[in-house]
């Protein structure tokens, strides 16, 4: 705790919330004997006491950051499957206390629905009307994976109806439908196949399986089967069970600010998003599940439906108390265990793969992840990755005392990608300086710089101890003031309209045009915010899933510069005659169209050699304080650069590249 504490110390106020997961990894039952420590490793253990059981499982904690790109496993223990969940709670307390002490605001506790675990949720007295319990007087929510509650879900339907309100839902709609799709040369459902529909134990571990199997996609085959006679009109109900469970996993699944589709973008607490979770907590407390071989309830018996009115109680509750803070969104994927779920896949690889590793084998490789990937947080609060990955790694594992030798390591993904959408990368993290490693260098350094002071005329010594002043500084690096979002005023102004109604009408005009005076010339403006230690991009919103940057067409002969000024006071001047100063900093983009049609590339294709539209990027410095006017008919909204980077799904190429073009800029948040 003493080094993550170190760490923690570098951290912003917004870096520091998180969430804390647990759950558990199948051992194979062995002990050892370590001569060093003279101790047995491989019984029931925890917190360093032992019970004769030999152990069959390990208990792992995880925290992982909920706004800010960082996670890291802390802590472990051995049970038996004689687990006392009271002995379970207690571990648990201690650890959530520690990391209180050390400075993290942890806001949400996150498990699986496990026996022992829902035992220990049931001491804490947690419950849908009170989702949440206290440590030292702060208040965790606790939230159960959706990953496994819609496993859950999958494995239940395989085996019961479920009844709500005067639906009936039944696997053998299911059944039915994917015996006649696969008969099909073009399919409705490609992606399923026997594993979806006879899952083996092992197969019935994987979310892809459940997922693919209660989605949109399904729900609409059997619809088009019913359509066509195929399958019985009562699979209507069936495939409108399955719509809500797409719905309500991709809510749950958030890991965009924007998307096209309205379930999965990050939780706002809009009206539309709470109205959904309140149908679905409806839906649950008025679900009934019923043998269909005997007509007996058996609704008390399972999980899910408690798991799921907590977690959606949950999520709203804090998301309540996060927009008090100022917060705006929540990443709904960050509330689940895939980070957890991917390092035990790290554990397993370090042993050859091995499904079931032993207490020893488990041991060490937990040691050397958790040294050679201690965390390293953002320096700005510049994250991106939305799913927390380890974020430093040694440069040299020989063995474990040189696991705290680092180096900065690009971000790969994830977990966010099983938590399957869009890859987001976070860069620009803190050194954790170790003295100790680089002690060669220092001593250098020390002795060249004593040389220095008594040798101060020794040409020579000088040209080899400094760079030669003369030499090009090839260094792309610039500084960038970013002030708060809260300094800048939006008022509105009259609606400001395109010039052409339609697409086509656009290119009809773009092409007249050509033939006139040749290529046309555009340019854009990036106005950058700070909110909550992150840049912001400013962006026009038209309608729900349209964003563009500020700009336009230049005139004829206009000249670049003095053209986007013009374009920038036309679109967000001030309407009270105060002059807007706009200061142009810098080029960060040049977009090329090379036909009449909407893509446009960041070069002129080889085969193109009067390219329809070029398009310059340009960056604006903004003044300390603002008054922007908004035009009626759109909307200026702050997108964090995490949410663009590779998001052309949701933002287009030219916004989503944004994060790129400005990575050699140094930010300062003023």
């Amino acid at each position: 705790m003493s080094l993550l504490k170190l760490k923690v110390g570098q951290m912003t106020e917004t870096e520091k919330n998180c969430s804390v997961m647990i759950d558990a990894m199948s051992l194979k039952a062995n002990l050892f004997f370590n001569i060093k420590e003279d101790k047995i490793t491989g019984f029931h253990e925890i917190e360093g006491l032992q019970s004769p059981e030999p152990a069959k499982n390990a208990l792992v904690i995880m925290v992982r950051g909920m706004f800010v790109n960082w996670k890291q496993p802390i802590s472990y223990a051995f049970i038996s499957e004689c687990r006392n969940y009271e002995e379970i709670n207690k571990w648990i307390d201690k650890v959530l206390q520690k990391l209180f002490e050390i400075g993290l605001n942890v806001r949400i506790f996150v498990s699986d629905q496990g026996s022992d675990l829902m035992k220990a949720a049931k001491q804490r007295s947690v419950s849908i009307k009170r989702p949440y319990f206290f440590i030292n007087d702060r208040k965790i929510y606790y939230i159960f994976d959706a990953p496994h509650l819609i496993k859950n879900v999958r494995n239940n339907l395989m085996q019961y109806d479920f009844h709500f309100g005067d639906s009936i839902a039944k696997y053998d709609h299911i059944v039915k439908f994917y015996n006649q799709d696969i008969k099909k040369s073009l399919r409705l459902a490609p992606k399923l196949n026997d594993s979806h529909i006879k899952p083996t134990n092992f197969e019935k571990m994987k979310v892809c399986y459940a997922t693919q199997l209660l989605s949109k996609s399904v729900a609409n085959g059997i619809r088009t089967y019913i359509d066509n006679n195929e399958i019985e009109e009562s699979g209507r109900d069936t495939a409108k069970f399955l719509m809500m469970m797409n719905n309500l996993f991709d809510s749950l699944n958030t890991s965009n600010l924007r998307n096209s589709y309205e379930y999965k973008r990050a939780y706002e607490g809009n009206e539309s998003q709470k109205a959904f979770f309140k149908q679905m907590l409806s839906f649950f407390k008025d679900l009934k599940l019923k043998n269909p071989k005997n007509g007996n309830n058996v609704t008390s018996s399972v999980r899910f439906i408690d798991g799921f009115q907590i977690t959606i109680t949950s999520i709203m509750l804090l998301f309540d108390d996060l927009r008090m803070e100022g917060f705006n969104f929540l990443m709904t994927r960050r509330c689940n265990q895939d980070a957890l779920e991917n390092f035990f896949g790290q554990i397993r690889t370090k042993n050859g793969t091995a499904l079931n590793p032993t207490c020893r084998q488990f041991a060490l490789a937990f040691k050397n992840l958790f040294f050679c990937n201690i965390i390293k947080p953002p320096k700005g609060g510049n994250c991106a990755d939305d799913f927390g990955t380890l974020l430093v790694e040694s440069t040299n594992k020989k063995d474990t005392s040189d696991a705290l030798l680092v180096s900065s390591n690009k971000i790969s993904n994830t977990d966010f990608e099983e938590f399957s959408s869009i890859q987001i990368t976070s860069s620009d993290y803190n050194q954790l300086d170790i003295p100790e490693k680089n002690s060669l260098f220092y001593i250098c350094g020390y002795l060249l710089k004593r040389c220095l002071e008594k040798h101060d005329d020794c040409h020579a010594l000088k040209s080899y101890v400094k760079p030669d002043q003369k030499s090009p500084n090839f260094s792309s690096s610039r500084t960038i003031n970013l002030y708060p979002l809260t300094n800048y005023t939006f008022g509105t102004k009259e609606p400001l309209f395109e010039k052409d109604a339609s697409v086509p009408a656009r290119f009809q005009r773009m092409r007249e045009e050509f033939t006139k005076i040749g290529m046309r010339r555009s340019v854009e403006g990036v106005l950058l915010v700070h909110e909550h230690g992150l840049p912001h991009v400013l962006l026009l919103q038209l309608g729900t899933a349209f964003f563009k940057l500020p700009g336009g067409e230049l005139n004829p002969g206009e000249d670049e510069i003095e053209g986007l000024k013009r374009l920038l006071t036309e679109t967000l001047g001030r309407q009270d005659g105060v002059k807007q100063e706009w200061v142009i900093e810098d080029t960060i983009g040049n977009w090329w169209r090379p036909n009449f049609e909407p893509p446009q590339y960041p070069y002129i294709p080889p085969h193109i050699t009067k390219p329809k539209e070029h398009k310059r990027l340009f960056l604006v410095q903004l003044q300390d304080r603002a008054l922007f006017a908004v035009p009626k008919n759109y909307k200026l909204v702050a997108a964090p650069l995490f949410e663009l980077y590779d998001n052309a799904q949701g933002y287009g190429p030219i916004i989503s590249s944004l994060s790129q073009s400005l990575c050699r800029f140094n930010f300062v948040y003023m």
